[in-house]
This record gives structure tokens, sequence and C-alpha cells, in this order.
């Protein structure tokens, strides 16, 4: 199973720099949707949705 770290390192490679709080957009919304989709997390860390930004843990 990815990290959370592993799953930001694929978004950086493949889409470049971008801001820390739109990486942890993408970081969660990456899975939220594994989760929809294969029914089972991306990656095991915790990952909250704030009004400015993600908390990671």
């Amino acid at each position: 199973m990815a990290t959370v770290l592993d799953v930001a390192s694929y978004i950086l490679e493949k889409q470049g720099g971008t801001t820390a709080m739109k990486l942890q957009k993408l970081c969660y919304y990456s899975k939220a949707w594994h989760l929809v989709w294969e029914e089972r997390p991306l990656f095991t860390n915790r990952i909250e949705a704030w009004a400015n930004g993600a908390l990671q843990s």
C-alpha cells in the first residue's frame, strides 16, 4: 500500500511544482476517489479536509 508521501511524490512528478495547499488537496481527493472506485483506501495516513488546507498526521 502506498503512503501519502508516495502519492505526493507521484503528483509532483506528473504535475511539476505546486503550492503546499494544492498538493494537500490533491492527496485528499486522491484518497477519497480511490476509496470510491476501489473500496479501499489508497494510503493509511490520516488526512482531513480543513477550510484552509488539509491536516496530515
